[in-house]
């Protein structure tokens, strides 16, 4: 019934091929992921915390060493230079529909892909993080 509804007369055997390979379905996004609990996540909303949580420290500084004393101290230094400008969202958007979508993740753990569909479902939160790096003189080192 479902080729009945799908086929045009032009093309009958367009939709038997999708269906078949399974391309006509809408890929979902993604909302899952492994907790250091060995749990998944359920939600949009705790998947994101999740990612909050295990990329952004909370300054628990019982185990900081001199470097990081050196690193923290020099972050609330302001920084003026010439060249200082706000990223703009273009900008953001640009660099991550660039990024190599390989297989395996990179030295953070995340792929290509998954800072893609990121941005694509959360656009000024990512921008937001960016702006707050560049506030802030926090880069990672490339």
């Amino acid at each position: 019934m479902e080729y009945c509804n799908l086929t045009p007369s032009t093309n009958p055997w367009n939709i038997v091929y999708k269906i078949t390979t399974i391309k006509h379905r809408r890929a979902l996004p993604m909302t899952t992921l492994l907790k250091s609990d060995v749990s998944y996540t359920s939600t949009l909303n705790e998947t994101v915390q999740a990612m909050l949580d295990h990329f952004i420290t909370r300054g628990d500084r019982s185990d900081e060493l001199d470097y990081h004393k050196r690193i923290r101290t020099k972050t609330r230094e302001p920084i003026q230079t010439a060249d200082d400008r706000e990223f703009i969202p273009t900008e953001i958007k640009n660099a991550i529909e660039g990024l190599k979508t390989p297989k395996t993740s990179w030295e953070d753990g995340i792929t290509g892909e998954i800072y893609k569909r990121a941005y694509n479902l959360l656009p000024s939160f990512t921008y937001t993080i960016y702006s707050v790096c560049m506030q802030a003189g926090c880069f990672p080192k490339r």
